[in-house]
């Protein structure tokens, strides 16, 4: 299964996985976004929240419907932090800017390294 690490408008970096709408999801807390990619940009379309991925995803991704509205992907992970963590995760994925695909995120090597974080050498 291949990931994005998404970075959010306040630098933080949240990875992702590249779903297959077709598998059974599990009854965990997580964040979605459903996106776009044109060419090497990976645009959100919708950035979202659920304390079950299980109950929330199916019943709420008509794949169709999101497709039409230009989605080509779906990215989700667990996150048992809380409502909280995941609401504010979901708010910092929105306001920031398009993903390029197969690039390192914005975020300099020394930002990170004040933050204790490791940039990785790609986006997806």
């Amino acid at each position: 299964m291949s990931s994005v690490v998404w970075t959010g408008e306040t630098g933080r970096l949240y990875r992702y996985q590249v779903c297959d709408l077709a598998k059974p999801w599990l009854d965990v807390p997580g964040n979605f976004i459903l996106a776009r990619a044109a060419g090497n940009v990976l645009t959100a379309i919708y950035v979202g929240q659920t304390a079950s991925l299980r109950d929330r995803l199916p019943a709420y991704v008509e794949w169709e419907v999101a497709r039409h509205a230009g989605a080509t992907h779906l990215l989700a992970h667990v996150n048992f932090a809380g409502e909280r963590p995941r609401v504010e995760e979901t708010t910092d994925a929105q306001r920031a800017a398009p993903r390029r695909l197969g690039r390192p995120p914005r975020t300099s090597s020394r930002r990170c390294a004040a933050r204790g974080l490791h940039p990785p050498p790609y986006d997806c």
